[in-house]
């Protein structure tokens, strides 16, 4: 199924489409997928879910709006034409990370953000579902192994997953000088002193 792009200047395309409004057969068939790679958490919920970003309303927020918001036209909330993988934080996960230890965080309009921690954890942001040129991208074989991919990378302890980055930006260190190596070694000798030719 082809998803349009938001076109401000195509009436049409401003307007919600709900995941029902989709192949759901396709959806049913990604999410057995999603639960056979990372299984289930210890509450009987999937580690990995798959929302659907135009219509998803995150349970953790009180202002009950569209988590993965496009933008708004015309009073109606548009959220981005994009499957998201979210992934399962246990409670322990979530106080550890601090995030919930003040019982309520507010916007610049003093609006109540998240509710208390959640006794079953909650599902975080863990990946978009988008083509190379940003644009929808189904849910197929290659959506999947990118899923089955990150989700390896986040078995990976922290400690190794720092060590891979670090070696990375290493390599990239590297390349940067030797390629300011290989420009700066096309001199021209007029612009050099004879003294320093010779």
């Amino acid at each position: 199924m082809q998803i349009d792009e938001y076109n401000l200047t195509k009436e049409s395309t401003l307007v919600p489409i709900h995941e029902d409004e989709l192949n759901q057969e396709e959806i049913r068939w990604f999410r057995a997928e999603l639960k056979a790679i990372a299984g289930l958490n210890p509450y009987g919920g999937q580690i990995l879910e798959l929302r659907w970003g135009p219509t998803w309303r995150d349970p953790m927020s009180t202002a009950d709006t569209i988590k993965y918001l496009d933008f708004v036209h015309n009073g109606v909330e548009l959220g981005e034409r994009r499957h998201f993988i979210e992934i399962w934080r246990s409670p322990e996960f979530l106080e550890r990370s601090g995030r919930y230890q003040i019982v309520t965080r507010q916007d610049e309009d003093g609006e109540k953000l998240l509710k208390e921690l959640p006794p079953h954890g909650c599902y975080d942001y863990f990946l978009r579902l988008e083509t190379r040129n940003l644009t929808y991208h189904p849910l197929d074989r290659e959506a999947l192994e990118v899923c089955q991919l990150l989700w390896q990378y986040e078995q990976v302890p922290q400690n190794q997953r720092d060590a891979m980055e670090r070696a990375d930006a290493e390599r990239e260190r590297r390349w940067l000088i030797n390629h300011q190596r290989q420009q700066s070694s096309r001199v021209q000798f007029g612009v050099f002193p004879a003294h320093l030719i010779n």
